[in-house]
């Protein structure tokens, strides 16, 4: 039977969270930074060493990536995410996501849940920075946890593949991509820009009729979200229908599951993200 659930909706504001996590039935709270590198004193790890939100456990997205993948940040297997996940504690309790820096790790440990089959999820709006700024305590006390039972049910619907995608857009679903605009636009190129090996390295560019929702421009200059009327006129600018169906692409498919969380939250539940993202059709054969 699933735990008593906090009265909260996908995005949590801190006064809401701190009442939550003093009530009966607290959510579980997880540090869900992301990085394109895990090594090093401004790593998520040392982040979250240095402190975090009290009671807080760390999501390693290391952990929950295929292996075996030439590409990076591809999802790993149901079975590799269950037992890291039940090594985390977790069986059916409601989970508070947040990251450190911007808000994207948060959503794609959301998103990644989600396609487990765990839709009991939430982020923090504004993440850590928002947290300390309100004047919420912190801690380096890493929690004791027992293992436990999470059950993966992998959810299709909100993955595409390279063929799924080619798919899509021949029956003229919506492709929404989140990369920054001179990215989308091909005049950088995200692998040469932050040194990473990659067989897309020297091919930039864009999938064919993608619209531009960068991340930074959903957010507000603190890190919360932008108000959901204002979250509205943004995506409609930028030529996107809230409501269409949807694939949410970047450079790895981080950024698009940050995409695929602001759409959520305007109403539109069939938004599927693009595992492997540009990184994946630059290269595909």
């Amino acid at each position: 039977m699933a735990s008593s659930s906090p009265s909260f909706g996908p995005l949590v504001s801190p006064g809401e969270l701190a009442a939550a996590l003093e009530g009966e039935g607290p959510p579980v709270v997880i540090d869900a930074s992301w990085a394109l590198r895990y090594e090093g004193p401004k790593s998520p790890a040392a982040g979250y060493a240095s402190g975090h939100l009290p009671g807080a456990r760390f999501f390693d997205f290391r952990r929950v990536t295929d292996p075996d993948s030439p590409l990076h940040d591809t999802v790993c297997s149901p079975e590799a995410f269950q037992a890291y996940v039940r090594k985390l504690g977790i069986t059916d309790e409601h989970l508070v996501f947040y990251s450190q820096g911007r808000f994207s790790g948060a959503a794609r440990a959301l998103w990644l849940f989600r396609m487990f089959g765990h839709e009991r999820v939430s982020v923090l709006d504004g993440g850590l920075s928002v947290w300390k700024a309100h004047g919420r305590p912190l801690t380096a006390a890493v929690p004791e946890v027992e293992p436990g039972a999470f059950e993966a049910r992998p959810n299709p619907a909100l993955l595409r593949n390279v063929v799924q995608v080619e798919r899509a857009l021949e029956d003229g679903v919506q492709l929404v991509d989140a990369r920054p605009p001179a990215i989308h636009a091909g005049e950088k190129d995200f692998f040469v820009a932050y040194d990473l090996d990659s067989p897309a390295r020297g091919k930039p560019g864009r999938i064919e009729g993608s619209r531009n929702l960068p991340s930074a421009a959903v957010i507000r200059d603190d890190g919360r979200l932008l108000p959901l009327d204002e979250l509205r006129r943004v995506v409609e600018a930028a030529g996107i229908d809230p409501a269409a169906p949807t694939v949410a692409s970047c450079s790895l498919g981080v950024g698009a599951s940050a995409a695929a969380f602001a759409l959520s939250l305007l109403g539109n539940r069939d938004v599927a993200v693009f595992d492997g993202s540009w990184e994946a059709w630059a290269t595909r054969d």
